[in-house]
């Protein structure tokens, strides 16, 4: 997915679903159980219903970019959001 490739350009490890925002990631929970997870949820109805899921599931924390933004575009048009995410990782 483009946004993982997005976050990974900017020093973060991401993943996505690969199955669309109905995918399944209860096997992903205690692959990372040590983990600082944040999820970062699509600003639409059906992403960020999806993103409260996964977060729950993955006892995470969960944002959203401003609204209009995907996180991917967020990143790319957006000096300073860059530094937003970052304090996100830091506020766990």
């Amino acid at each position: 997915e483009i946004a993982a490739m997005v976050m990974e350009r900017f020093g973060f490890r991401a993943c996505a679903p690969t199955s669309g925002e109905n995918g399944s990631i209860q096997e992903w929970t205690q692959a990372l159980m040590l983990a600082n997870v944040i999820v970062i949820g699509d600003n639409d109805q059906v992403g960020k219903e999806a993103a409260k899921k996964r977060a729950k599931m993955l006892h995470a924390k969960l944002y959203f970019p401003p609204d209009g933004y995907d996180i991917d575009k967020w990143l790319l048009e957006d000096k300073n959001a860059l530094n937003v995410v970052r304090s996100w990782y830091g506020s766990q």
